[in-house]
């Protein structure tokens, strides 16, 4: 699995430091990088996101707002749904 974690942004919110504990501890795999396009409405930082996919050759893309704190193993728990869309 090649893993895109796409976390479209418009700035800084009131649980910034508690989420990048999350990120830090969250469980991925080997081969992943993350996109965080800033200061864009976010409809368009997705598109951005999906583009950069694309065009890096990215297999999956997983889209995490900045007000949600992910569990550690979540990555893990999303990818045994063996779905094309979870």
């Amino acid at each position: 699995m090649k893993l895109l974690i796409a976390h479209p942004t418009y700035g800084l919110n009131p649980y910034y430091a508690e989420m990048v504990i999350a990120w830090a501890t969250l469980d991925r795999p080997n081969d992943w990088a993350i996109s965080v396009p800033k200061r864009l409405p976010h409809h368009l930082a997705r598109n951005k996101s999906c583009y950069e996919m694309l065009e890096d050759d990215y297999t999956h893309i997983l889209f995490w707002d900045d007000d949600v704190l992910p569990p550690r193993d979540a990555i893990k728990a999303l990818s045994k749904h063996d779905k094309d869309i979870v």
